[in-house]
């Protein structure tokens, strides 16, 4: 055989990668990205267009409107009342080295609770003090039932410097049912100024049924796609090692997902520390490692898909993981996450393609290698595997 024949004998053998989708691929693709986008929207228009909570509230803050004085108030500085409005409170502060401030402790009922905060705020002269939170400021911070503060969390109705007229402000945070108190201030903290504030309400607030409702059917909708697509990954492994490692990081996911923030704070500060770490962000921290971890072991599972499709999919999924939020009483979407999932992902993915090649060049090596035997055989006149004395 001419060695024209034999290059085009290999090359017939060697196995060839493919770069492209079959067509029924590709409409299972096209579907799942449809009913994905469809989803998105719906979700969106659901928050952004639907009443959430109900006009009306059950009052949790005592002493709201200062007929009593402070009674029931912590207070430091020069808070006063005016005498002309009642639930009019001022405070000033001269001095920066100082908090003038306005505090209450609030219990919670059990259960997941929606808080309802709103208020009349102005200020006068307020400067910023030597902190980015040293401002005039009202806010609603979690506490544990050991003492902790929850700072990580969304907790600002007000904050603001130089001179604002009269405004009013309102929120609803989002508390789970792990947290049993949280606590109301209002303050210039470590900044001077003027600050007023009157129309103080907090009260517990119940979501419509007819939210809930459109809420219960699409978490059912995301939960069938995540399901089917899971699935079709799944499908296309056929390594054991790299599926039994893919439903446990899914599973991961999913824990975390839906996790109170209290629960899964604690779980990634343990695992921090077990590893000696000293992260300034454990929650980017975890978002990186599930979601890297995620993308290498797909594409070490399906490495004949195109790169940019693992790419496109686990940017895409990333930022459904963060719709997906919206329906987590203690989760809130944001940029930062999802640049947390990119950065994890891509370095998933150049991880992967990594060690594909390796293994690609550790294959051909070894196929260079037996060709290179087999030629040598066929040179002295016998086979591989053929003893001298039975050749003929």
């Amino acid at each position: 055989m001419s060695r024209t024949a034999e290059a085009a004998e290999r090359a017939a053998r060697r196995p060839r990668r493919r770069r492209s989708l079959s067509g029924a691929a590709l409409r299972a693709l096209a579907a799942a990205v449809g009913a994905g986008a469809l989803l998105a929207l719906l979700t969106i228009a659901t928050f952004l267009y639907l009443p959430r909570h109900q006009a009306e509230g059950r009052a949790v803050l005592a002493n709201a409107d200062f007929r009593a004085g402070f009674e029931g108030w912590q207070t430091a500085g020069l808070v006063t009342l005016d005498e002309t409005e009642l639930g009019h409170a001022m405070l000033q502060n001269w001095d920066p080295a100082r908090a003038v401030y306005l505090r209450q402790t609030v219990a919670l009922p059990d259960g997941r609770t929606s808080l309802r905060l709103s208020a009349d705020i102005a200020v006068r002269r307020v400067e910023r003090g030597a902190e980015p939170w040293h401002t005039a400021r009202v806010y609603l911070v979690q506490q544990t039932a050991d003492g902790d503060q929850l700072w990580h969390r969304e907790t600002a109705l007000a904050d603001l410097i130089g001179t604002t007229e009269r405004q009013h402000f309102e929120a609803v945070f989002e508390v789970p049912g792990t947290v049993p108190e949280v606590i109301l201030g209002i303050e210039l903290s470590f900044a001077v100024g003027h600050m007023d504030i009157a129309n103080l309400e907090l009260a517990v607030v119940d979501e419509r049924p007819l939210f809930r409702l459109c809420a219960t059917v699409l978490v059912a909708g995301w939960s069938l796609l995540g399901f089917w697509a899971v699935h079709q990954v799944y499908r296309g492994i056929r390594a054991r090692t790299v599926r039994g490692w893919l439903l446990a990081t899914v599973a991961t996911l999913a824990l975390g997902l839906f996790m109170p923030a209290l629960y899964r704070q604690a779980l990634i500060d343990a695992l921090a520390d077990g590893f000696g770490l000293d992260l300034p962000d454990p929650d980017a921290f975890g978002h990186a490692v599930v979601f890297g971890l995620l993308a290498l072991l797909v594409r070490i599972g399906r490495p004949r898909d195109p790169l940019l499709l693992h790419l496109s999919c686990w940017l895409l999924v990333g930022a459904l993981s963060e719709v997906l939020q919206l329906f987590t009483p203690d989760r809130d979407p944001g940029a930062a996450d999802w640049l947390a999932d990119a950065t994890g992902i891509s370095a998933g993915l150049i991880l992967a393609e990594l060690g594909l090649f390796a293994q690609r060049r550790l294959a051909a090596m070894r196929k260079a290698q037996k060709d290179k035997k087999a030629r040598e055989a066929k040179a002295a006149g016998a086979m591989p595997g053929e003893a001298p004395f039975m050749r003929r």
